[in-house]
């Protein structure tokens, strides 16, 4: 389901209920450019916020982008939100994580192979996507947790290498879908650094 664009970020906190939270305006939300909703393809997008936030902690540091081709196959990542904690049920007001496998490859395109009649993966799984599960399928991304991240930590350190983009329900036995980041890296540094690029 698509519910537009966002309008504020809320930053230093990890309860919707937190009145110590910040609400920082979103000054622009800049889609891909190959993005058509529905389709899952290109599922990914960058926002500007209107005014720069000093972290107070040491948790609230950036995590860094996953810049390699591949994310080892059965690796933990973590996944983070506040969408709902069952299929079409009540979405949370606190931060949820949780730790997934990520599918290899040619698995996932087994679980979802090319289907003309789709409207959003008319093509299958393409090198765009990781695929990541529960294996005991209790724990998954759900509504409200698209655009979410899809963390590696490595030596204590995060790293986002994927946006929660889709699944079929909520921790249904089908891997979740996940917008691979190290493939548009590029349009990444495009933007956030267009005068840089070619300097």
């Amino acid at each position: 389901m698509y519910i537009g664009l966002p309008s504020v970020v809320r930053a230093g906190g990890i309860s919707l209920a937190d009145p110590n939270v910040q609400n920082i305006e979103i000054a622009e939300c800049i889609e891909h450019h190959d993005y058509e909703y529905p389709s899952s393809y290109n599922d990914i997008a960058l926002v500007k916020l209107a005014e720069y936030r000093i972290p107070t902690s040491k948790f609230e540091g950036a995590a860094c982008l996953w810049t390699p081709d591949r994310i080892g196959d059965t690796d933990n990542a973590i996944v983070l939100g506040y969408g709902h904690t069952s299929f079409a049920g009540i979405a949370s007001e606190d931060l949820l994580k949780a730790t997934l496998k990520v599918y290899t490859q040619s698995q996932c395109e087994q679980d979802y192979p090319p289907d003309e009649l789709s409207r959003n993966l008319r093509n299958g799984i393409s090198k765009d996507f990781i695929c990541a599960i529960d294996p005991e399928n209790l724990r998954d991304t759900c509504q409200g947790d698209s655009g979410g991240p899809l963390v590696k930590v490595i030596l204590e350190k995060p790293y986002i290498v994927g946006v929660t983009s889709f699944g079929v329900g909520c921790a249904s036995g089908m891997p979740g879908i996940y917008t691979r980041v190290s493939e548009y890296i590029s349009w990444i540094e495009e933007i956030i650094w267009p005068d840089e690029r070619w300097a």
